[in-house]
């Protein structure tokens, strides 16, 4: 296998240089927001890269969640909508993880600096505070924060074990679905959500023997555990000021936004599909052209391009993973990431869906990425 793989990463970087890309469409979106249709006729390939410069104060990007909710899917172009407010429109979003039966994402996801997946040992794309991408494969930690001690926390928004300590929030539902055992913290921020940095929370409520417990709205999480003699429920009283830490390691900056992938196309401004493979280790995904969808971004973490590839149609064949590093590498990109592809991949730019889904319609999807723009007054 070894050997096959060495072959086909051989004859994509020598023939790659050799194809021509004809710019069929090109638009200024917004300042700081270029978008361009690009066509290759010789495989064929039909390209839509959208290169959005995050260094502008009044761009940011944020992941969207279906429905917002856990479990559930919508299009891309309603999750853009939805979020498009009278001082803030979103210029544009792409289709983001590979997703379970049902829409919950198989990776982690991060909203607003809460968490609403753990992460599994696949790569992540994710933005802190200052809109700075990172690419990386991710373990979580999280601990409760008591005045003298801390708490292991083993899961969020995932079914509660016995001895386990679980951490919900809004995305989960309206309240735990827990059962009667056990005991329930209910906890407000104090200052904002954020990963890789400890939240101040106010105990408002400490439910035992009830289960269910409602959650408000996102400021508060629920703090559950099946035990009622565990530790955690001496150590808390009403009116206290804890601290929740959530951490994804090793990345180091604060994290807002989050969103998982398969796998890391670029890194360091090389072509890293063949290490990265060890992720999946299916070849009809790696090495068979399909649909794909890619975020990249420039050695100095100015510029992210997005990128849509059609595929499964005459006039564009999609692409394998080690063409697409290829094609982001082209584009300027020193790290990317490839997200989910098929019928899921979308490109929405300025209203409108700027690629040709291979369903023949928009799929509706687990999550996605959206390019706010704050509006100007």
């Amino acid at each position: 296998m070894k050997k096959l793989i060495f072959i086909i990463l051989f004859v994509v970087s020598s023939s790659f240089s050799q194809l021509k890309y004809d710019t069929l469409y090109s638009s200024v979106v917004s300042d700081g927001i270029k978008f361009n249709k690009l066509k290759e006729s010789i495989v064929p390939w039909s390209v839509n890269v959208l290169e959005v410069d995050i260094s502008n104060p009044n761009i940011r990007i944020e992941t969207a969640k279906a429905n917002d909710r856990l479990i559930g899917n919508e299009t891309t172009s309603s999750m853009a909508k939805r979020r498009s407010t009278p001082n803030e429109k979103v210029i544009a979003a792409i289709n983001g993880d590979f997703y379970y039966k049902g829409g919950l994402p198989t990776n982690l996801q991060i909203k607003n600096g809460q968490i609403l997946t753990t992460p599994i040992n696949r790569t992540i794309l994710a933005f802190d505070y200052q809109n700075k991408p990172i690419i990386d494969v991710v373990k979580y930690e999280g601990k409760i924060i008591t005045n003298k001690n801390k708490f292991e926390i083993n899961g969020i928004n995932i079914t509660r074990d016995y001895k386990k300590i679980i951490l919900y929030n809004k995305y989960y539902g309206d309240s735990t679905s827990t059962s009667s055992h056990g005991f329930e913290i209910l906890v407000q921020r104090i200052n904002n959500w954020m990963v890789n940095d400890t939240v101040k929370c106010v105990v408002k409520k400490i439910q035992v023997g009830l289960g269910n417990f409602k959650i408000p709205d996102t400021t508060f999480a629920v703090i559950s555990s099946g035990d009622v003699k565990n530790d955690l429920i001496k150590h808390v009283k009403l009116n206290d000021t804890i601290k929740i830490f959530n951490s994804i390691k090793p990345a180091k900056s604060k994290i807002k936004e989050a969103i998982g992938g398969l796998i890391q196309l670029v890194k360091d401004g090389k072509n890293y599909v063949d290490k990265s493979f060890v992720e999946h280790k299916k070849p009809s995904f790696t090495y068979v052209r399909h649909p794909r969808t890619a975020v990249g971004f420039s050695k100095d973490s100015t510029k992210i391009f997005f990128v849509v590839v059609d595929g499964r149609q005459s006039t564009s064949a999609g692409m394998t993973l080690p063409e697409l590093a290829e094609l982001m590498l082209n584009v300027g990109s020193y790290n990317a990431i490839n997200l989910d592809g098929g019928g899921s991949s979308t490109i929405y730019v300025d209203g409108e869906i700027k690629n040709n889904p291979s369903d023949g319609i928009e799929r509706a999807v687990s999550n996605s990425i959206l390019i706010i723009e704050k509006k100007k007054f």
